[in-house]
């Protein structure tokens, strides 16, 4: 969520993904202070139907959370004149760019499925170092900012930020971009496909929302036979029961 508040303006470009223990969190506190003593525009000046499709682009770029969703949806149901819903989340397929874990080092795999990449997609992580870097390694090459620069195609770049001028002057004030291996370019990404969907169908008429990067591909189609439990507390008292009719095909 600290980068999507970036893609939503309401955050300095460059300011979530510096590590606790470095100096540059000196400065974009720094940075933070000054702008907070000057004259900042309102969160809802800030926040636009545009800049919500910029977080939602970012998000799909970065792998993210399906809890990501729920905070988007929370936020903008508190701004005026933005109906965001997940029938109006920006229909495009976006390329995974990058993916990391806050927490992990910048040697580590990317943690969770990822890291069993093998086997989940037939392919190998090892030799792929742009795969397996964590947040302080974004940071260095170039973090939020540099991911925006390879979406510049899916972006409005006329959404206002928090400096009073828009995602695209606040972008061009950044440095140029330098030669890095974490952040994929948008011809070569990490995933053909965006990372979260939206699905709907009996199980939830109102949408659900699945993060298929994580998923094996034989995992996107099935088909087997429904396991159906009255209510929680059935559920609870026999999930465990090893009479229960199920097998590895089971729903």
């Amino acid at each position: 969520m600290a980068c999507l508040t970036e893609a939503l303006g309401i955050a300095p470009l460059g300011s979530a993904t510096a590590p606790a223990n470095v100096g540059q969190r000196l400065r974009i506190a720094e940075m933070t202070g000054k702008l907070a003593a000057g004259s900042l525009p309102r969160p809802s000046e800030i926040l636009s139907r545009k800049s919500f499709e910029n977080a939602i682009t970012l998000l799909q770029a970065l792998g993210g959370s399906t809890n990501a969703v729920v905070h988007l949806l929370a936020i903008a149901g508190r701004v005026r004149g933005v109906n965001l819903t997940l029938d109006g989340e920006p229909a495009v397929c976006v390329p995974a760019d990058s993916r990391f874990r806050p927490n992990r080092s910048s040697n580590a795999l990317v943690g969770g499925l990822e890291a069993k990449w093998d086997e989940l997609h037939g392919g190998s992580l090892q030799g792929d170092q742009s795969r397996n870097r964590g947040c302080a390694a974004n940071n260095e090459a170039g973090g939020v900012p540099e991911i925006l620069r390879e979406l510049a195609p899916l972006l409005h770049f006329d959404a206002l930020t928090v400096t009073g001028e828009s995602l695209g002057v606040e972008l061009n004030r950044i440095g140029l971009p330098f030669d890095q291996d974490i952040v994929r370019p948008m011809e070569d990404p990490l995933a053909g496909e965006s990372s979260l969907v939206v699905l709907r169908g009996n199980l939830a008429p109102d949408g659900c929302i699945l993060k298929q990067s994580a998923m094996a591909a034989h995992l996107k189609e099935h088909e087997g036979t429904a396991c159906v439990f009255r209510d929680l507390e059935d559920m609870i008292a026999r999930i465990d029961d090893p009479d229960l009719p199920v097998d590895a095909s089971s729903v």
